[in-house]
């Protein structure tokens, strides 16, 4: 009424159209997930209950790792169920060897029919993203730890994406690598986690290359982004904006190399 300057009447219908209008072409969506006993179920509706488990599950794994860093891939693994979208079982893909190489069942197809193909060849199946969160495990007196949650979704994740972390981890071991939906949640670039000690960065970013990219037509604007883990850090607050152009000029000046 104030903003507009309408009356009651006259805002109360542009508020009834507003909030309209954010359902208008809504449908409930359906999803699939695969239940332990292999068998598929298709939903209808906003599984509330993985997104809230997401959420808190998250926040407890996240924690977790600040005070059990040499637990890092193992968690970082099951993070990645957060935003899985089919489960692809590593062991049942071909060797390192196989999959940097062009497979004579894969030949003349590509594209969307190559992932297809690569899902129902190694017997990929819906996630279930209410594993450990159905009414029977939770009813129980001893509620799950939240950092173990295998459950969960946030439901931004690929297939394809799923594929990739499959893949390497049949080549480099599950112990080794671990990938991870970016965080910002486009979907479309995924963060991959390397144990040094047991697996080589340059290897992997040319199983990447070879197995990957170039299996699937895939041409990123820029093949890596490098992420190195520094030395200690050190927090600063500034109680004025305007003290920051200072700031930044001292620590220009500043010999770190010492």
């Amino acid at each position: 009424m104030e903003v507009s300057r309408l009356d009651q009447v006259a805002a109360s219908q542009k508020a009834d159209a507003t909030l309209k209008s954010l359902f208008d072409g809504w449908r409930d969506p359906v999803l699939k997930r695969t239940e332990p006993s292999c068998r598929v179920m298709e939903e209808t509706g906003v599984p509330l209950r993985a997104m809230v488990a997401y959420l808190f599950g998250e926040v407890a794994k996240n924690f977790y790792l600040i005070h059990h860093p040499d637990q890092w891939i193992e968690y970082i693994s099951i993070s990645q169920c957060g935003d899985c979208s089919v489960e692809i079982n590593p062991d049942s893909l071909p060797s390192k060897t196989e999959m940097e190489g062009n497979t004579d069942w894969e030949k003349g197809i590509t594209g969307p029919q190559l992932l297809n193909l690569w899902l129902e060849r190694f017997d990929a199946t819906p996630f279930d993203y209410n594993r450990g969160l159905d009414n029977e495990t939770l009813s129980n007196e001893s509620p799950p730890e939240l950092h173990h949650l295998e459950g969960s979704n946030f439901f931004r994740g690929l297939a394809l994406i799923d594929l990739a972390g499959a893949m390497l981890k049949k080549a480099f071991g599950s112990d080794a690598v671990a990938i991870r939906v970016n965080a910002a949640g486009q979907g479309d670039y995924f963060q991959v986690h390397i144990d040094t000690q047991k697996a080589d960065p340059s290897d992997v970013k040319q199983f990447i290359r070879s197995a990957f990219y170039h299996r699937f037509d895939l041409i990123p604007d820029q093949e890596f982004v490098e992420v190195h883990s520094g030395g200690g850090a050190v927090g600063l607050r500034l109680h004025r904006y305007d003290s920051l152009p200072q700031l930044v000029h001292r620590l220009k000046a500043f010999p770190f190399d010492k």
